[in-house]
């Protein structure tokens, strides 16, 4: 398997609202208020670069 395939999107509670972040990368993901948004968010990235997603909350 190679690197990529092993990465994971997360959804983490932060401060006002949620981050989306990928796995093992540093700097600040994309920051949205309302979970719906960040979930819809994150769905999308993970269908469209086959990547696993993991919701914290």
């Amino acid at each position: 398997m190679d690197s990529t395939s092993q990465r994971k999107v997360h959804v983490i509670p932060h401060m006002t609202g949620l981050d989306v972040v990928y796995e093992g990368e540093k700097g600040e993901g994309a920051h949205f208020l309302s979970q719906e948004e960040a979930i819809h968010a994150a769905t999308v990235i993970a269908q469209r670069e086959k990547l696993e997603l993991l919701l914290h909350g």
